[in-house]
């Protein structure tokens, strides 16, 4: 692929990750409930992204095996840190296993600046609150796909 970046400046990419495109990568993300992962095991769990500029776009997916002893609101690592907070509109429940807040019709991640997601759950009357380990079970699923501004 080749294209003109500038005028009389032409860029030859040879591979979808050439920096001259973007970034792709992956990493593991980790599940945990209020800051600590006690005993929290996996079936799988992928993380992939892509960075282009400033702009990190991801997906994970997660099945837990076990929730652990852990206690507290659910977040999840991601591959950097988030220079502005931004929510992603595109957590679901696929598989189940996640016990919803009475009243949800939207789960929704939260990419805090700390580097970690918080799962939210969402009604009719806006915000109900932050999912937890009394949300999970040691088979929930978490799969969230969104994008955040890095620097």
């Amino acid at each position: 692929i080749a294209w003109e970046r500038n005028v009389g400046q032409v860029v030859n990419v040879s591979t979808i990750n050439d920096r001259a495109f973007g970034r792709l990568g992956s990493w593991t993300p980790v599940v945990a409930f209020g800051g600590a992962s006690v005993g929290i095991t996996y079936t799988s769990r992928t993380g992939d992204f892509t960075r282009i500029g400033n702009m990190v776009f991801f997906v994970i997916n997660i099945i837990l095996s076990s929730k652990g002893s852990s206690t507290g609101a659910c977040t999840v690592t991601l591959p950097s840190n988030p220079t502005l907070s931004t929510r992603c509109p595109a957590f679901n429940n696929t598989g189940g296993a996640i016990a919803l807040p009475a009243g949800t019709l939207d789960l929704w991640a939260n990419c805090g600046t700390a580097g970690t997601l918080v799962l939210e759950a969402f009604g009719l009357s806006g915000f109900i609150g932050q999912l937890a380990d009394t949300n999970m079970s040691n088979t929930s699923n978490i799969n969230v796909a969104g994008m955040y501004w890095t620097a």
